[in-house]
C-alpha cells in the first residue's frame, strides 16, 4: 500500500477517529493531498461537477445563476473542476487552514 492509500485508508477505517485527528492528518497531507488523489487516480471532483450539471439540466436550472458552497472544500480540487464547466459564483469550507490556504491559490472561490 503506497502512503496516499495508507493516508487515506487511516482516516476511512478508523471507527474511532476523532475531529482532531482528522485535522491532525490533513494539517500535515495538505501540501501533498493534490498529488496523492491523482496518484490513486481519484475522479471524484469531475463526477460531481458533472453530476450537477446533469442534475440542474433536468430541473431546467442555469449554473451561471446558481451560488455554491462547498463545504469541506480541501485544496480546492471541486471548486476548480465547477471552475472549468462555467461555474462561477463558488465559496469554499473547509476547518483546515492549511487545505484553504491551497485552494486559494488556485483562485476559484469568491470566499
Amino acid at each position: 500500500m503506497c502512503s496516499s492509500e495508507a493516508t487515506w485508508s487511516s482516516l476511512v477505517h478508523n471507527v474511532h477517529i476523532t475531529p482532531a485527528d482528522v485535522h491532525t492528518v490533513y494539517m500535515g497531507w495538505a501540501d501533498k493531498y493534490d498529488q496523492d488523489l491523482e496518484n490513486l487516480r481519484t475522479k471524484g471532483a469531475d463526477h460531481l461537477a458533472d453530476e450537477l450539471i446533469g442534475t440542474l439540466k433536468l430541473i431546467g436550472k442555469e449554473e451561471s445563476k446558481l451560488s455554491i458552497l462547498d463545504v469541506a472544500c480541501g485544496t480546492g480540487l471541486v471548486g476548480d473542476a465547477l471552475v472549468k464547466r462555467g461555474f462561477s459564483n463558488i465559496t469554499g469550507l473547509d476547518f483546515c487552514k492549511s487545505m484553504l490556504d491551497i485552494a486559494n491559490k488556485k483562485g476559484v472561490y469568491k470566499e
